[in-house]
């Protein structure tokens, strides 16, 4: 599958400025949530932000490309969906002031340490499973419904963190 997606990502500007970002359809586009998130959020540049379950990198980006936030973590449990995280931020030359790690919020890796961020954010799933219909495109499902993560366990691990 991750041949699949970056055969067929797309690349649009994220905003209004330089920032760009590549997206797959069988992925998810962005939508402004995570856009209102980062723009509404008053972080500091100096700030340690992380962004749990991250997707394609949108709070990222703009935090760093926009708000000028130094540095900024984002955590993602699907693989290919952080791959792609990854080729946003080389994309727009931010590597240096974001990571992408891929991993579960509830079982974090190793290279997240208990209270070492400012700012924890997050665009959380936020229909429970049993509620709706699920999409076919298994990222999306993951992204918009508590398949692998709840609220709870949101703030949980931006509680730890």
């Amino acid at each position: 599958m991750r041949e699949e997606l970056s055969q067929a990502t797309e690349t649009d500007r994220l905003g209004l400025g330089d920032l760009r970002i590549k997206q797959h359809p069988a992925i998810f586009k962005f939508t402004v949530d995570p856009i209102l998130l980062a723009g509404f959020a008053r972080i500091r540049a100096r700030a340690s932000v992380l962004d749990l379950g991250t997707g394609a990198g949108v709070i990222p980006l703009w935090l760093t490309g926009y708000r000028g936030v130094d540095r900024v973590t984002g955590l993602e449990i699907q693989p290919e969906v952080a791959d792609l995280a990854r080729e946003n931020v080389k994309l727009n030359g931010l590597e240096e002031r974001i990571r992408i790690l891929t991993g579960d919020l509830r079982t974090p890796p190793p290279a997240l340490a208990a209270g070492s961020f400012d700012w924890v954010l997050s665009n959380p799933p936020y229909w429970p499973a049993a509620t709706h219909l699920l999409p076919e495109a298994p990222a999306l499902a993951q992204a918009k419904f508590e398949l692998t993560c709840t609220l709870r366990d949101v703030v949980a691990a931006a509680a730890y963190f």
